[in-house]
Formats: C-alpha cells, sequence, structure tokens
C-alpha cells in the first residue's frame, strides 16, 4: 500500500526517537560529569554575562557584596553538581 510523503516522514520520525530511547536506555547518552561540568560553565557565564552587561559593566556589579557572593556561591554549586549522580 503505497503511502504519502508525510507518513513516511512521521515512520521515520518515531524509527529515530525509538534509536534515542534505545541508547538512553543503554547508558550511552549518560552525561558524564565533564559534560556537566563544561555545560553548566558555559550556561552561568552567559548568565553571569547578561547579569554584567545589566548592571553596566564588572565595576558595577562587583561593587555590591551580595551579587559577589552569588557568582561564588553559583560556581561552587557547579562544581559540586559535576560530581554528584
Amino acid at each position: 500500500m503505497p503511502t504519502s510523503l508525510g507518513h513516511r516522514h512521521l515512520d521515520l520520525m518515531d524509527q529515530d526517537c525509538s534509536t534515542v530511547m534505545e541508547a538512553a536506555r543503554h547508558g550511552r547518552l549518560r552525561m558524564t560529569p565533564a559534560r556537566v561540568l563544561v555545560l553548566s560553565l558555559v550556561g552561568a557565564a552567559v548568565q553571569l554575562g547578561l547579569a554584567v552587561v545589566a548592571f553596566g559593566g564588572w565595576t558595577a556589579l562587583s561593587s555590591h557584596p551580595a551579587l559577589i557572593t552569588l557568582v561564588l556561591v553559583t560556581l561552587g554549586m557547579i562544581f559540586v553538581a559535576a560530581f554528584c549522580n
């Protein structure tokens, strides 16, 4: 029975999703500590960069002790999260 292009596309998508799910089930898509650390550092750098821009520069941001503490606690939590299950 001929299938339309739309149905064929959906069949291919289902096949791709099942392949990803199978890989995840067998642990091949596991987040390693290095991957968690790198992705977390990139995300934190983007957020810190946006905060620096919003406050008008590093000097303005670092003039608030609470914000310096927030940055240091965030970095500490990133390193702890990399090695937690």
